[in-house]
C-alpha cells in the first residue's frame, strides 16, 4: 500500500464514529497505523490479507490466549477518494516493548528463558487438529477453506490445494522478469530444482517425502522475530529499551504479533523463510540460533523429508536472490552475512546458517547495520 493513504475525516468516522483521534503514526511502507486512546487500527487498500490474518490470530488465541491480542474489529470502508480499504483494531498492550529494543542487553539466561516461552507457545499452536469442527467452523468463508477442505497457504504467499501445488507457485514466484532463476521440474518420483548458479546447485524430493511434509501441515506464524514479540521489564528496567539491563530482572514474554503472514504451512516451511531472512528482517544471529534450537522439535517428518523439503525451498528462493545484484535490501544481506561469518549448512538443513571456518570480529552494533546499508547505498550511487 502507498505510504499516502492516510485515514482521512471520511475513513475515520466510518472506524470511529463520533470518537475523537488522539493520534496518527504512520509504522511501515505496507501499512498505516493509528493509535486511538488504547486501540491500535492498521489499514490497507483492499487486498484481502487482514480478515485472514485476523482470523488466524483468533485461532491462536484459543491456544494461547494470554499472549494474543485482543482484536476488536474487522471491517471494511471507503476513504475519502473512494479507495476500498480494510481495516482491523486491536487493543494496545499497555507498559511493553519489543523484544528487539532489550534483547542485546538482556544475558543468556534472559534470552534462553525468552525463546523458550516462545517455542512453546508454537507449540501449543501446534496442537490444534485441523479437522476440528470449531478450526473449520472458523475457516468457513475464508481463503482458508475452499471446496470443503482446508488449503496450503497464507495471504503472503498464496492459497493452494496440496503441497506440490505450493512448490510450483513458488518457483513461478522466484522467476523475474527476462532473468530466470532457476528451474522446477517434476516427474513420477517426485521434484527437481536446479539452480542457474553452480555453486547453489540442485535439489531433489521425492513424492513419498513431499507427502510426509504435507502432512505437517499447522498453523504457522511465519515471521516470529523479535520486533513481534512484545515483553514486559520488571526489577531494573523502565521498558524504555535504552538502560543497561539487570541481570536479576524478570523478561515476561506478553504477547506475539504480527501475524499478517501467517497461514497453514509445514513448519519446516516457517525455518527455512527464517534462514532466508537472516539479515533483512532479522538481524539478531544469537536470536536466530536460539529459535532453531528450540523449535527444532516442532518440525514433523522422518527419513530426511524435512531437510529435502528446506533444501529445495532454499534452492528456488537463493537463486533469485543470487540475481537481484542491484537491490539493496538484498545487497545489505548478503554483506551482513559475510561480514557475521555465516554460511548455510547444506548438509544440515535444520540447523540454518552457522559460523564458518573463520570466526568474525564482531560483536557488531545496531551503528554497524546502519552504517553497512549507507555503505551499500553510496556503492549503489543513490546517495
Amino acid at each position: 500500500m502507498a505510504e499516502s493513504l492516510l485515514p482521512d475525516a471520511v475513513l475515520l468516522v466510518q472506524l470511529f464514529k463520533n470518537a475523537k483521534i488522539a493520534s496518527l503514526t504512520v509504522l511501515a511502507n505496507a501499512s498505516e497505523i493509528c493509535t486511538f486512546q488504547n486501540l491500535v487500527v492498521r489499514l490497507e487498500t483492499g487486498s484481502g490479507k487482514i480478515g485472514p490474518a485476523a482470523v488466524l490470530q483468533r485461532l491462536a488465541a484459543l491456544a494461547i490466549p494470554s499472549l494474543i491480542a485482543d482484536t476488536l474489529a474487522l471491517g471494511e470502508a471507503v476513504a475519502g477518494d473512494g479507495r476500498a480499504i480494510e481495516y482491523a483494531i486491536w487493543r494496545v498492550i499497555q507498559d511493553t516493548v519489543p523484544l528487539e529494543a532489550v534483547w542485546k542487553r538482556l544475558t543468556r539466561q534472559q534470552k534462553e528463558s525468552v525463546a523458550q516461552t516462545v517455542s512453546q507457545a508454537l507449540a501449543k499452536v501446534q496442537e490444534f487438529y485441523l479437522s476440528d469442527p470449531e478450526i473449520i467452523d472458523a475457516l468457513q468463508d475464508t481463503p482458508f477453506f475452499h471446496n470443503g477442505r482446508r488449503v496450503i497457504g497464507a495471504p503472503e504467499y498464496g492459497y493452494h490445494q496440496d503441497l506440490s501445488d505450493f512448490l510450483c507457485d513458488l518457483s513461478s514466484s522466484v522467476q523475474l522478469n527476462g532473468l530466470p532463476t532457476s528451474r522446477l521440474a517434476r516427474d513420477d518420483s517426485g521434484f527437481l530444482v536446479e539452480s542457474f548458479f553452480s555453486d547453489i546447485g540442485s535439489a531433489s524430493l521425492t513424492n513419498s517425502s513431499l507427502q510426509v511434509v504435507e502432512e505437517s501441515v499447522v498453523l504457522c506464524h511465519n515471521d516470529i522475530e523479535p520486533r513481534n514479540i512484545l515483553v514486559k521489564l520488571t526489577n531494573g528496567s523502565d521498558n524504555n529499551g535504552e538502560q543497561q539491563s539487570d541481570a536479576d530482572a524478570t523478561v515476561e514474554v506478553v504477547a506475539i504479533v504480527g501475524w499478517e503472514r501467517a497461514g497453514f504451512l509445514p513448519f519446516a516451511f516457517e525455518t527455512a523463510w527464517k534462514d532466508l531472512l537472516l539479515g533483512s528482517r532479522n538481524f539478531s544471529y544469537d536470536w536466530y540460533c536460539l529459535f532453531k534450537q528450540k523449535t527444532e522439535g516442532l518440525i514433523r517428518g522422518q527419513d530426511g523429508a524435512c531437510e529435502a523439503f528446506i533444501t529445495v525451498v532454499h534452492t528456488l528462493v537463493q537463486s533469485k536472490q543470487r540475481q537481484l545484484t542491484h537491490d539493496v535490501d538484498e545487497e545489505v544481506r548478503q554483506r551482513w552475512l559475510e561480514r557475521e561469518g555465516l554460511v548455510w549448512g547444506r548438509t544440515n538443513p535444520l540447523r540454518g546458517y552457522v559460523l564458518g571456518v573463520d570466526y568474525p570480529p564482531g560483536p557488531f552494533t545496531d551503528k554497524d547495520d546502519e552504517n553497512l546499508r549507507i555503505q551499500v547505498q553510496r556503492d549503489f550511487g543513490l546517495i
